[in-house]
């Protein structure tokens, strides 16, 4: 596959933040749990993995690993290139 770095390349990596800020949230509150404790569980301050889930800091790959474990979702399915969750 080639990158693109066009227009729609930008605007197909937009829906992906998008998405994986939506199905990170979605799959927290689904769990019932509250930032702070999530954040503990992925060694991260309350307030560094309040920025991941808004949008204002890059999630780094190891966390989103973290996460996806934590959830027992794909990587893919938590960044959106997957809509099936189960690994």
């Amino acid at each position: 596959k080639s990158h693109s770095t066009g227009i729609i390349g930008i605007s197909r990596r937009k829906r992906r933040i998008s998405l994986l800020l939506e199905r990170l949230k979605a799959l927290r509150e689904k769990a019932k749990v509250k930032q702070e404790d999530l954040a503990n569980s992925i060694h991260t301050s309350r307030g560094t993995y309040s920025m991941y889930e808004n949008g204002q800091r890059e999630i780094p790959l190891a966390a989103l690993c973290k996460l996806a474990d934590h959830y027992d979702v794909t990587l893919d399915y938590l960044v959106g290139r997957s809509d099936a969750p189960g690994k």
